[in-house]
């Protein structure tokens, strides 16, 4: 293109030289001169490293004035114009920044009748990428957390991270934060993150986090059998959740983010005699790892009476008496069936108890029973029974037949008995017997007179038990002619 314009140029001289030739012949009065114009660099292209340096190239010129403009401004030009072939000087300061930077400047004709302009660029080479961080390295505890980073850079840096569990955010050319997640794992985790330039990492920051803890009581709970509830406290540092392995255990505020909340642990009534065992399993809500077993027991009813269900118990005595059995309960109560011969106190409750049996007077030799106690459950059928019986009045002489001489004596008869007795006979007739009535056991003086007939004379005394005829006993002494008197026994029926 320079060679073009040249030629046009000259081309345009010689033809004007011809004609001025041809003119001259004519006429001596015009005169002919001829002027080229022509600016060409050596280079168009200047490159330098990062550490900067001074370039320099030539400018040549034929006659015309040129001129350097549109410098960028870390460029330093020298000399800036000129109006022959000059050597021109381009400082280039060091430059810090990664990224490779390049300026354009233009060396023009300054002639006012001859137009022309070429561009020079320049390259410079960018810095070795760096990122300064303020810190290298954090450790986190199981809840997660954030964290700020400030860089001192000299790139346009990107981040990633090696975990998905890291999240970074980029602020501005001097700072990015970053979050982490709960760690619902039972074991420390590290993660990097990177900081980037064209693909390379120039960077890192490590990230260390320790497993989430928990801290909640494991030890057994332990329910009566009505409904109750129990409220745990539980401090985490990762979100939780919690079920059940039964059906009667019953939760409120399942499932809790990181920090201390409270569950509550119900359960149902337990209708049965048979005690029941459950859990209640926490767990990591993001991992679904467990993370405690906590044993929840509730007891059965409890009714029992005497020390053993259906025991066998025989009153020693036959006399009215006050009974007292022992009733172990941990729950409503109420006495649903009883002998007829005795009461009891109380007939309901709660809980344990000794109840009190007012038993009736057996008035009879006959052993009684067995006689059905049974206590329920308000509202159930569990029952316990207990069987009973009472014994029969008891009566025992040592002797049942007296005999006496002749002459006035008294002979005693010793009686065992656990009842209530009098003495009936003729108070008019030749004997006596003393006490003519009392209680229990006891001794009876039989004292008969002198007797003066010639022949032998007998009587009799009969033994009463007061509110029953069973049996009666009777004695006779017997008179004179044997020398003494005999005694016999007799039964009425």
């Amino acid at each position: 293109m320079k060679m073009k314009r040249l030629l046009i140029v000259l081309t345009a001289g010689a033809t004007l030289l011809t004609a001025c030739q041809e003119s001259t012949q004519m006429s001596n009065r015009i005169a002919v001169a001829l002027h080229a114009n022509y600016i060409h660099p050596d280079r168009q292209k200047l490159e330098c490293d990062s550490n900067g340096t001074t370039l320099v190239f030539t400018v040549n010129s034929q006659d015309t004035p040129w001129q350097i403009t549109g410098m960028p401004e870390w460029i330093q030009i020298s000399p800036t114009s000129g109006s022959g072939t000059s050597t021109v000087q381009v400082t280039i300061p060091a430059y810090w920044w990664a990224a490779a930077r390049t300026g354009i400047f233009t060396l023009s004709s300054s002639s006012p009748d001859w137009s022309y302009s070429v561009p020079i660029t320049v390259t410079q080479s960018g810095a070795t990428a760096f990122a300064d961080l303020s810190e290298d390295s954090f450790v986190f505890d199981g809840g997660g957390g954030e964290g700020v980073v400030t860089v001192e850079s000299n790139c346009d840096w990107t981040l990633t991270t090696s975990v998905n569990w890291l999240q970074v955010n980029r602020v501005d050319d001097g700072r990015f934060t970053f979050s982490l997640d709960e760690n619902p794992s039972f074991d420390a985790r590290e993660g990097t993150i990177r900081v980037m330039y064209n693909s390379q990492v120039v960077s890192t920051v490590r990230v260390s986090q320790r497993a989430a803890k928990v801290d909640v009581v494991t030890s057994q709970l332990n329910y009566g059998n009505v409904a109750g509830d129990y409220t745990l406290q539980i401090t985490s540092e990762a979100a939780w959740r919690a079920r059940t392995s039964s059906d009667w255990i019953e939760l409120s505020g399942s499932s809790a983010t990181a920090g201390t909340n409270k569950l509550k642990i119900s359960v149902t009534p337990n209708l049965y005699q048979e005690d029941r065992n459950g859990f209640v399993y926490l767990e990591f809500s993001a991992s679904g790892n467990q993370i405690a077993e906590i044993p929840v027991y509730q007891e059965g009813v409890r009714l029992l009476l005497g020390d053993a269900d259906g025991s066998y118990t025989t009153l020693e005595s036959s006399l009215e008496q006050d009974y007292v059995i022992k009733l172990t309960s941990n729950t409503d109560w109420y006495v649903n069936e009883i002998p007829s011969w005795m009461t009891a106190d109380p007939t309901s409750g709660t809980g344990n108890a000794m109840i009190t049996l007012h038993v009736q007077d057996n008035g009879s030799f006959s052993w009684r029973g067995w006689g059905s106690l049974s206590v329920c459950r308000q509202n159930s059928w569990v029952q316990s029974f207990a069987y009973l019986g009472q014994n029969g009045k008891t009566l025992n002489m040592d002797r049942t037949y007296l005999e006496f001489r002749d002459v006035a004596s008294t002979q005693y008869v010793e009686v065992t008995t656990d009842g209530t007795w009098e003495l009936a006979y003729d108070t008019n007739s030749f004997y006596s017997a003393t006490p003519g009535a009392s209680q229990g056991n006891g001794r009876i003086a039989v004292s008969v007179e002198d007797n003066r007939n010639p022949w032998t004379r007998d009587g009799y005394i009969e033994f009463r038990l007061l509110g029953m005829t069973d049996y009666e006993y009777g004695y006779y002494p017997q008179g004179r002619p044997i020398g003494k008197s005999v005694g016999r026994l007799r039964r009425r029926n």
